[in-house]
Order: C-alpha cells, then structure tokens, then sequence
C-alpha cells in the first residue's frame, strides 16, 4: 500500500486491513474512498460532539480514507470543545481539527451527490435510502441508535458526551466495514465482518435494544475524586478527552505515562495532533484537560514517568480508582499488586475486540487473572524475538515492560547482528510503538497484538470516562466486572457478564492477599447500598429505605449536594425518580436527615390537592372527608388493599369482621386537627400509589403543605455515606 504522504505513518492501518483481509490481499483496492457526511441536526451538542468525532476518527484511517465531505450548515456556532480549536462555526472548526491532525485526509463542506461517495454516515433525524454503505448513528443521552435501515433517531437535548462520541465511534466503525464489504467478499475475509442491522446500545448498563432504559441526565459537575489515569495512549487518552467535553469537573485527575506521543500513535489517538510528535503523553494530555477546565488545572497532575518509579512516589491507599490502559501484562499486574480500591482496565485484541473491566477486588477476575501466564509468554516472546534482532533477551524484557526507547547503539547492534526479517527501529523510538510494527512479519509464538483501527481503543476509552462517572454518581450501575464489544459485529447483551477469577492466580486467590486487601479498604459499602444500609440501622421503624435511597442517589448523580449551587425542585425528583412520593422526600428532610430543603425567598406556604391539581383554599375537612371515603370505598371492594392499610397502620384484626376492620380504619382518621388527618392521609395515599396493589378506577395522590419552590441538595453526610467516606 502505498502512502500518500510521507509524513503520515500508516503503517498500523496496514496492519490491521491485513489482520482482516489476509496477508495476500492487494491493500492498493482498499485506499483513496470518498466519505459524506451527512449533518441534518447541526445545531444540536450532542450532533456536533459525534460529528467532530467521526471527522476525528475518519482522518485518521489515511490511506484506505482519502476525502470527508461534510453536507451541513457551515456556520452554525460550534457548541462543544474540540482540543486547540479556537473556531467559532463547525466549518472552521472542521478545517482546524484537520489540519491539527495532520493526515493526507481532507475534510471540507464541498458535498456532491450521493454517487460520488463510498460511504455515507448520517448524524441524526432523517430518513435515507438504506442502500448498501449508507449508516445513521444518533445518540439519547446515554444510548446510541445505529441503523442501515434507511431511519434513524434524532440526537436527544440533554448534553452527554459519553453517548454522543460512542455514536462518533460507531459511525466510524461501520463506515470502515462498509468500505471494506464494497470491495470484498465474506470469502475473502479472514476476519468476519458484520454490518449493524438496527440497533440500540447503552453506554450506561451495555443493554442492546432496551424496551424500558435507564437514561439519568449527566451531574452538572462531575466529580473524580482522586483519579489516576496509568496509561495515556490511545484508550487513555480517549478517556481525557471524554472528560475534556464534560461541562465541569472537580476532583483531581494524575495522569502516568513515560512514553512520547510518535508519529505511528497519529492513527489511533483522537486527543494528539502531528505537533505533538515528540512530546511527553501526559503532559500533552494535561495540557488538554486544562484548556478545556481552566479553573480545574491546579488539579491536573503530569507524571511522565513508569509506573514503578510513580507507585514508588504515592502512597498505595490514595489509589481508589486506578485506570490501567498500560500496553504490557506485567504493568498491570504491578497495578494490582499494589491492590487498588477499584481498577478499570481495557484492552483490544486483533479479532477487533474491546474489553471493559471493573475490578472490585475479590469479585470475578482481576487484572492478574486477565493476563495469568502473560509473564511467561512475555518470556517466550522475547526469547523468539531475541533471535531475530540480535539483542539479548533479559534486555527485551525489560524494553517491554518499562516501554523503554531504543539507543544508537542498540539500533545498531539491530542492524548489524539481525536476521533482517524485522524493520530496525529508529533511535528513540519507544519499544511498544516499533513493537507493534512488526505484527505479521515474525513468529513470536502467538504475541497478542491489538488492531490499530481508532475506532477501536477510542471506544473502550470512551466508555471507561463513562464508568469513572458512574463510579462517583451512578454506583450502582458499573459495569458488571467485564463487557465485550467486537466492532466488526454488533454489540451483544450476552457479553457483558462476570468473569471467573483464575483459580491459579497468585493475586485474587491468594487468601492472604485478599485479607489485606480488606482491611486496607475496610470495606465500606457504597451508593445507594450504603443509604438503605444506615436508615434501616438508624431509623429502623422506616418502612421505604429503599425507595429513600432512590431520591438521594438521584441528587447525588445531578450533582444537588451540601454546599452546591445545584438544587432539585420537588417536582422534578417525582418526574425523575419513579418510585419517589412527597412523603419519602418529606422524611428524608425531618426524621433521616440525609436531604436539605431550602425555601425561595418570599415563598410561601399553601395546601395542594394533587388529586384535583387544585389548592385547598378552605373547608379541608370537607375534602378530607370525601377522600377518605374514596379510600374506604376502595378498601371495601379489595381485601389485598385492605390488609395493606391494615398492616401500614399496625390494627389489631384478629377478632374484627371485615365492617368491623373499616370501621377501625376510618377510626384512625378521626383526629382533632385537620392537618394531623391531612398528613395520615398522605402517607397512606402515598404508599399505596407505590406499592403494588390493584388500584383500577381508584386514584390516589396526597394532600399537604407545598411550598411554592421547594428545591433540595442532600447533606454532607448523605455524601459520606454515599462514597463510602463514612
């Protein structure tokens, strides 16, 4: 294959399209294809950021891409953050983000008609012809809609960038396979290639298709707490650069890597450009996070060191959540040796695999058992590779686990004494990148390469931004130890499961280790855990810790917390917590203490009948006497509601007939004052609508103070609890 321009290494390109195509297979049909893009929601953010990364991507699989036309409004405003852009449309900013990356790929909005391109990928709402190479991507929040169908969802309102770069990335992703299907059939396809049908994928739980999906809007500040980032390449990287779209951060991010970014790292690395050939991997990525999060950069932190000498320098029990996107087995093993709290992992495989994992020390495997006998196979690798370049196998080693780059003198020795089956590297040219080079043209008895498509890594990083959010405000919904995503295909629901840890390993299945681990951590229970846990220990009388605990999580996750700006109206948490009633929110306020309320100036104070959506003016009694009626009515016809009323107000029935039983009900309604009997009211309205029972023309909804503003944070202590901090 030849390459267009000699600046531009697409040497991994390469590789992977003969990993796919075969060794045999003439590349020079698979270069110089035409793609359009396709823009009908321009104006929309979470449009733009999938759009610029697309543009981003497809640049970047220079020569087998050689045009991007763009069909949109070129001068609408850019809305979202594109590293070292200053343009103020998405026509500049297109031509900017091209020229930054540097590849013999041209982007601009000079469209023509369909025929004229090999692919087409559609951003957002509209219908297209469906034919052969044409794909839409969208994204909802949380989830992406993929269709060759010919339709395809509109992009949602609501910001959220871990939805919207995914929806970039599958895009991507099926361009690629549709120019690969254009001139190549299943016959000659090494590697089975997929197109997506229609699909819906969540970036939030890894469900495919969902009839009922969890989509909770994105914290107006996201919070890392204490992140350390062990490996900014192209999954790392891809991480920062998520978090560098978010609208805010707090927390503080340490980003470790000893490697500069080559120019071989160009094709795969959405966060560098060609003039950050050279330069150090963490600091370019620091310097990306504080572009985009000026007031956040005191708490961006460059380690360009390895991790060995970095472990040296921090103290083990500050290592909460560690991202291991390091390129060696033996540097991960070293991650979990040193027994993180919580370690999130990826890695990609030649059959076009990404692997998300969350390992909680103890549960399903870890990074040793993800790698178990990878040391020795590093071993055997080496000893192969030895012989072909004439260096000695102990310094092979320990090139490849510290990432170290080649000297003059090893440089020579490489040409003086190989076999000449191995290009000889370039002096300072790092191990990994010259490494993976070789893919194909030496037997290393079965070294595990990964395919250099960006796609590829881009995802599995972008994803783990969306597992370090979840860590701190959706803790109840990482990812359950592993997901498995092979991009050639189409996502599969089956491929998110806990694995099993080795029983070999001599990490997780070391007794001893695992004890350590447990008492350096003290096991602390988490989220929304950790809330039921304390209100059934503190207020053990509370029948609804569950559904309370629901309320907190949802504050905490929109970043409605002690000392924020951030307050929650009454009634969006009701529209937004499905199993929340004022009640629940009520008691967290007055009796649990985990939820702050906090009145607008002037507000004022008045008696809402949710029923009739009316306020009560005057004669509550009168009201109140017709909607215990209502209920008693009810209670009549269902023996299942009565026994529940019966039970939720703790009366003796056990020598009462069922008149007998109504009439002790309606007994405990007859209090002195009005609102003592609104408030019972309430809460017995309230629990039924929640509960489970058959309610059919009976509709129930309470009665009771409303303030005409209310909003609400949680407290620090719910925060405690609610990290584990407690």
């Amino acid at each position: 294959m030849s390459q267009p321009d000699t600046a531009w290494n697409s040497d991994r390109t390469e590789t992977a399209l003969r990993t796919i195509l075969g060794a045999e297979e003439n590349l020079d049909r698979f270069s110089g294809y035409r793609v359009l893009v396709d823009v009908p929601e321009t104006d929309n953010q979470n449009c733009q950021t999938a759009l610029f990364t697309a543009i981003n991507l497809l640049a970047r699989l220079a020569p087998m891409v050689d045009r991007i036309d763009i069909q949109a409004d070129e001068s609408v405003e850019r809305q979202v953050f594109v590293p070292g852009v200053r343009a103020d449309d998405i026509g500049e900013t297109v031509v900017a983000l091209n020229e930054n990356i540097g590849s013999p790929v041209t982007a601009g909005f000079d469209a023509v008609s369909r025929d004229a391109y090999d692919a087409v990928l559609h951003l957002g709402d509209g219908e297209f012809t469906g034919a052969a190479g044409e794909v839409g991507v969208s994204s909802r929040g949380w989830l992406v809609h993929t269709s060759t169908t010919g339709a395809v969802d509109p992009f949602g309102d609501e910001p959220n960038p871990i939805g919207a770069h995914t929806a970039g990335c599958i895009g991507c992703a099926e361009v690629f396979k549709q120019l690969l299907l254009a001139d190549a059939s299943d016959e000659n396809l090494d590697t089975p290639v997929d197109p997506v049908d229609d699909v819906t994928f969540s970036t939030f739980n890894y469900t495919v298709d969902p009839t009922d999906p969890a989509n909770p809007a994105l914290p107006d500040v996201v919070d890392v707490d204490d992140l350390h980032v062990i490996g900014v390449g192209a999954g790392g990287g891809a991480l920062v650069y998520a978090l560098s779209t978010l609208s805010d951060l707090q927390g503080t991010v340490r980003l470790v890597d000893s490697d500069e970014v080559s120019a071989s790292n160009l094709n795969r690395y959405l966060w560098a450009y060609a003039d950050d050939v050279g330069a150090m991997k963490a600091d370019v990525s620091q310097r990306l996070l504080m572009e985009a999060h000026p007031d956040f950069g005191s708490s961006i932190h460059s380690h360009p060191v390895p991790y060995e000498e970095y472990s040296d320098t921090v103290d083990s029990s500050e290592l909460r959540l560690a991202v291991s996107t390091v390129d060696t087995a033996r540097a991960r093993k070293q991650i979990q040796w040193d027994l993180p709290e919580t370690v999130l992992d990826a890695a990609t495989n030649q059959q076009g695999d990404y692997v998300v994992l969350r390992v909680e020390f103890g549960e399903g495997q870890c990074l040793a058992c993800k790698h178990v006998g990878s040391g020795d196979g590093v071993e055997r690798e080496m000893a192969a590779l030895a012989e072909t370049v004439g260096l000695d196998a102990d310094t092979l080693v320990r090139m490849n686990t510290n990432n170290e780059a080649f000297t003059a003198d090893q440089v020579s020795v490489i040409e003086e004494q190989g076999t000449g089956e191995v290009a000889p590297p370039e002096p300072g040219e790092r191990f990994s990148d010259w490494f993976r080079q070789q893919c194909g043209h030496v037997d290393l008895g079965g070294a595990d390469m990964a395919v250099p498509v960006p796609f590829l890594p881009v995802t599995a990083g972008i994803l783990l931004a969306g597992e370090v959010i979840k860590d701190r405000h959706f803790p109840d919904h990482t990812v359950n130890n592993r997901f498995t995503h092979n991009m050639l295909s189409e996502p599969r629901e089956a491929m998110h499961y806990p694995a099993n840890a080795n029983p070999e390993c001599s990490i997780c299945q070391d007794e001893d280790v695992r004890e350590f681990y447990r008492s350096k951590w003290d096991g602390e229970t988490r989220g929304e855990a950790a809330i039921i846990e304390y209100i059934n220990e503190a207020y053990p009388a509370n029948r609804s810790a569950e559904q309370q605990a629901a309320v907190v999580s949802y504050l905490y996750a929109t970043g409605a917390v002690s000392g924020s700006e951030q307050r929650v109206r009454t009634r969006r948490i009701l529209e937004q917590v499905d199993e929340a009633t004022r009640t629940h929110i009520d008691n967290l306020v007055n009796e649990v203490g985990l939820v702050e309320e906090h009145e607008p100036r002037g507000g004022r104070s008045f008696i809402f009948h949710e029923r009739r959506r009316e306020r009560v003016s005057d004669d509550l009694e009168a009201v109140l006497d017709v909607e215990v009626e209502r209920l008693l009515d009810h209670l009549r016809e269902d023996e299942d509601a009565r026994e529940f009323v019966v039970d939720l107000l703790e009366i003796e029935t056990e020598d009462l007939d069922g008149d007998e039983v109504l009439e002790a009900i309606k007994a405990r309604f007859d209090l002195d004052e009005d609102e003592d009997r609104m408030d019972l009211f309430d809460e017995v309205a309230q629990e039924i609508e929640a509960s489970d029972i058959e309610k059919g023309d009976h509709e129930y909804a309470p009665i009771g103070w409303r303030q005409a503003s209310n909003r609400y944070t949680i407290t620090q202590r719910a925060v405690n609890l609610y990290r584990g901090d407690a």
